[in-house]
């Protein structure tokens, strides 16, 4: 049957396909950022839009066609037809909104056209026909293809992130309606259609105005949709914007004006979130207090003071440990977080590291100052199970080490204490030592495990470079040495070698020996356990030794090789007590050690170990002084150095060895 066309219902039909599109696309694209439970509401409102709009247009186009004799359209085919595509657009849809890929985007572009296809073969049946409609199937497949790559092509361009050009929604929209119209005009091109039957089913409308009906009430539908779309995104923008500006607000709420850090409510945030935390197992909390802040606030003013807080505070936060924490309470106060610390080693690497950071020279802008950290740590759970607990824990730490002369570590359980740093006018004396020294030497201060001070200094040789006292440098090096450590009651040489001191070795140290004692210093040679089990006329050649005024040590005691009778006749100054290990075997051992040397009225040396097999009272069994590494101030602080202030100058800290 020929017909022709009203081109203006045509144009109805292209500006409603352009819109429903629009609108379907802009709708769609909440889809993948809502929550899931509204999310199957924007998929389904886009659907109904997408498959209402398809629909029209293949509505108002077999309206647009001028029959020869006017006749209705049967109700279940065409609302079949709407059914059919609206099922096919919420699977589109859901492709390309939800997966966003390239094969989902083609699928989806797929399941359009042959959506769009099926309706538009259905609608061909919708009017009373004189006999069935004839179908050209190469066509239909041409339309088909056509309609398929185009919305192919619209749903990568509507959906993609980031877009994929200028203007990519409207183009998408165009190329959508190219889809349905290609299907509907050139499908039809390629159909054979009978003539209407005579007194077929009549819309009681004449068809001009039953599809401005439709065409009209179809755009108030998209129209509707694209205010509610609009409304959505700006409701969204602003409740994005109300949440960003209420972080910002938590953020000042929680931040330190002066310093930047977190203050007391963010530390009191963190530590409550911690405690009710099941996962958290364990971790540390070092309370920060600065020695000496007052004097520098009343002499150089509160500027002054405020620019030493910051300086204070960028040192702190870039020295720690990735995952830890600083927060600033109140004045000089800080307390610092160390996540997962179970041990007390854990604390005290994190607590010297601070302390040698805090104690390098402050440039101010009217003065160059220095000042020193005395600092309490406590642990989560044994010191502490809530946040009030913990702080007062460690703030009762920090305190014990103002009394015992500031400027060092102390723990809140008794078992963990032991002397992690010294005062500050022994870091001063002996800042000098370490710094006259080779840098592989091993420096290790002898610190009284009863708290009352440094007892003496030991020097180690470089591991596998042992001294050779025939070396003129290396006697001009300890001469020196000597001379700096002659306020010390004791000075342990441990020269790192097996053998047997020579005659030479003997002569020298001698004079040393004699020199130093005139000032009440005792100078101790360490000799291993396997240079003293050699020697076969081992009680003489001790008598030697100690007649050329040189006393000796003994170490390495791992073997159980020595004659204790025999060391009684000469017997040592120190022993340096083996490690010891959990087994109980080895707490044994180290306990007879002990007990020898006790009896042989020797200092006994140890370095501590404290673990969660080892207590610290096992540690400490039979212990006269621990050994403590003294570092040297050049390199110590490891952290980026801020410009315009300088990163020498702190006095040694002790870590135990």
């Amino acid at each position: 049957m020929h017909a022709h066309y009203n081109y203006w219902l045509v144009l109805a039909s292209l500006a409603v396909a352009i819109l429903s599109s629009w609108s379907a696309f802009d709708l769609g694209s909440r889809v993948h950022t809502a929550q899931p439970r509204h999310a199957r509401y924007w998929l389904a409102g886009s659907a109904a839009v997408l498959g209402m709009g398809l629909w029209s247009v293949h509505f108002l186009g077999m309206l647009a066609m001028r029959w020869k004799l006017d006749a209705g359209y049967a109700i279940a085919p065409t609302l079949g037809s709407l059914a059919v595509v609206i099922v096919a657009a919420s699977g589109a849809l859901w492709l390309a909104s939800r997966i966003r890929s390239w094969p989902s985007w083609a699928a989806a572009g797929v399941l359009v056209g042959t959506g769009t296809t099926v309706m538009h073969l259905i609608g061909m049946t919708t009017r009373p026909l004189a006999g069935a409609p004839v179908f050209l199937w190469g066509g239909q497949v041409l339309a088909w293809a056509l309609g398929a790559l185009c919305a192919a092509v619209a749903f990568p361009l509507a959906f993609h992130r980031p877009p994929l050009m200028r203007w990519h929604r409207p183009i998408a929209a165009l190329l959508m309606t190219a889809s349905v119209v290609s299907i509907h005009f050139i499908g039809l091109s390629y159909t054979r259609l009978p003539a209407p039957l005579a007194g077929g089913p009549h819309t009681g409308l004449p068809a001009t105005w039953l599809a401005l009906t439709i065409a009209t009430n179809t755009a108030l539908v998209l129209f509707t949709a694209i205010v509610l779309s609009r409304l959505d995104r700006r409701h969204q923008h602003e409740q994005t914007s109300l949440e960003a500006r209420t972080r910002q607000l938590h953020e000042l709420v929680l931040r330190d004006p002066l310093t930047g850090l977190g203050n007391r409510r963010a530390l009191e945030e963190a530590l409550a979130e911690r405690c009710a935390d099941r996962r958290v197992r364990r971790f540390a909390l070092i309370f920060v207090d600065l020695d000496g802040f007052k004097a520098v606030n009343d002499t150089h003013g509160h500027d002054a003071g405020d620019e030493l807080l910051r300086l204070v505070a960028w040192r702190l936060a870039h020295n720690l440990r990735d995952g830890d924490a600083v927060m600033r309470l109140a004045g000089d106060e800080f307390v610092v977080l160390v996540e997962g610390a179970s041990e007390r080693e854990q604390v005290v690497s994190v607590g010297e590291h601070l302390l040698r950071a805090l104690a390098a020279p402050y440039q101010l802008v009217s003065a160059r100052v220095r000042l020193s950290a005395s600092m309490g740590a406590a642990f989560y759970p044994a010191d502490g199970q809530t946040a009030a607990a913990l702080m007062e824990a460690a703030d009762q730490a920090m305190y014990a080490v103002k009394k015992q002369g500031r400027n060092g570590l102390h723990f809140h359980n008794p078992h963990h204490n032991a002397p992690a740093a010294i005062n500050e006018e022994e870091s001063h004396r002996l800042q000098t030592v370490v710094e006259g020294c080779p840098a592989n030497w091993r420096v290790k201060a002898m610190v009284a495990a009863n708290g009352e001070g440094v007892r003496g200094v030991m020097v180690r040789a470089a591991e596998g470079e042992p001294w050779d006292f025939g070396d003129s440098a290396l006697r001009g090096r300890l001469l020196r040495l000597f001379d700096a450590l002659t306020d010390e009651p004791m000075i342990v040489l441990d020269p790192g070698a097996a053998a047997w001191p020579c005659p030479t070795t003997q002569d020298f140290l001698g004079r040393a020996a004699e020199r130093l004692a005139e000032g009440g210093v005792q100078l101790i040679l360490a000799l291993p356990e396997g240079a003293l089990a050699e020697r076969p006329a081992l009680a003489e050649d001790l008598a030697r030794l100690h007649g050329a005024g040189v006393s000796y040590g003994l170490l390495d005691l791992a073997q159980g090789r020595l004659n204790w009778a025999v060391l009684a006749a000469c017997p040592p100054a120190v022993v340096i007590l083996p490690d010891v290990r959990a087994e109980e075997a080895s707490l044994r051992y180290r306990r007879m050690v002990a007990q020898g040397a006790e009896g042989l009225g020797a200092l006994r040396l140890a370095r501590l170990q404290v673990t969660a097999e080892l207590p610290a009272w096992r540690a400490r069994e039979g212990v006269d002084c621990f050994l403590v590494t003294l570092a040297a101030e050049a390199g110590a602080i490891r952290g980026p150095a801020r410009p315009g202030s300088a990163s020498t100058g702190s006095p040694p800290l002790m870590q135990m060895h």
